[in-house]
């Protein structure tokens, strides 16, 4: 019997690895090992398809915090490199995409750097191309697609070239895997994305659009972006612009609500510098993500 599981849709990946994360926190060691004829590389994961594609831009976009691509290319096409040696030699140990070398490491203290570390191929038994992706750490229900998403396209990039390989063995390695629905994969909120005059023109609007942009802050990330609450107390706190606010954002509660959500992103920045996982970080989302809602419920009256 195989030690590889056939499969005939990419989502199946997902479930398979959910599966075996079950109810714990984390798993250690997680690994998956799929097949999967040569064809299904023709089915994208359309809802991922695009941020997939912004992972693996040579220039990391603006909307996201980091991508893979940076990395990949960051010499060389590292694509292009794969491919040459698969011609060359189709069982060359050297056929590997490694996005981080240890310079990216060390000292990078909480700044945002590839999760997704190693990803290697070989051609065997003259047809079938083997593929093993590291992690140094993977959430397995939503960035995963991405990830799977982003191998897809770089096999039918070799496959364009090699076009003999009718079968794939995919082997999904990760130091620390788990489950988190909600997570933000490194996407940057509109919010955050605005320059502080532009925050002001919104100030000044009916609340509706800012509570739409504080909904989308709420899902959970690495990285912590606070700046743009800053500016808005800031605004609230200028003399000569407070009287253009409009009133229903310009109330003491609301202004001490992004205060004590200043404070409490700080508090999860600097638990961050020391743990990437544990039990304080979860309580001090939690306390974030309430605020957020306590302060939505305010800016739309809802007493």
């Amino acid at each position: 019997m195989s030690e590889y599981e056939n499969i005939t849709s990419f989502k199946e990946i997902i479930e398979l690895s959910k599966s075996e994360i079950a109810s714990d926190e984390y798993k250690i060691n997680f690994n998956i090992k799929v097949e999967f004829d040569i064809d299904l590389i023709n089915n994208s994961l359309k809802d991922v398809y695009q941020l997939a594609l912004d992972f693996q831009n040579q220039k990391c976009p603006d909307n996201l915090h980091m991508n893979h691509g940076e990395y990949i290319h960051k010499k060389e096409n590292g694509i292009d490199n794969v491919i040459k040696e698969l011609k060359e030699k189709k069982t060359s140990n050297r056929a590997i995409i490694s996005l981080i070398n240890q310079e990216d490491i060390i000292g990078s203290g909480d700044k945002p750097i590839p999760s997704f570390m190693i990803l290697q191929f070989s051609i065997e038994n003259s047809n079938q191309l083997y593929v093993t992706a590291y992690f140094r750490a993977l959430e397995v229900s939503k960035f995963l697609r991405i990830n799977i998403e982003e191998i897809r396209i770089i096999i039918k990039n070799i496959k364009t070239e090699i076009l003999n390989i009718d079968k794939v063995f995919l082997n999904i390695i990760a130091f620390r895997a788990y489950v988190e629905e909600d997570i933000n994969p490194l996407e940057r909120a509109e919010l955050d994305l605005l320059i502080s005059k532009k925050i002001f023109g919104i100030l000044k609007k009916e609340p509706k659009e800012l509570i739409k942009l504080l909904e989308e802050k709420k899902t959970s990330s690495t990285i912590i972006e606070y700046k743009s609450y800053q500016d808005i107390i800031e605004w609230m706190e200028d003399t000569d612009s407070a009287d253009d606010i409009h009133k229903g954002i310009m109330k003491p509660i609301i202004k001490k609500l992004f205060k004590d959500i200043v404070e409490i992103s700080i508090e999860i920045e600097d638990i961050r510098t020391k743990s990437s996982h544990s039990h304080d970080i979860n309580s001090k989302q939690c306390n974030y993500k309430d605020k957020l809602d306590e302060l939505i419920k305010e800016l739309r009256n809802d007493n």
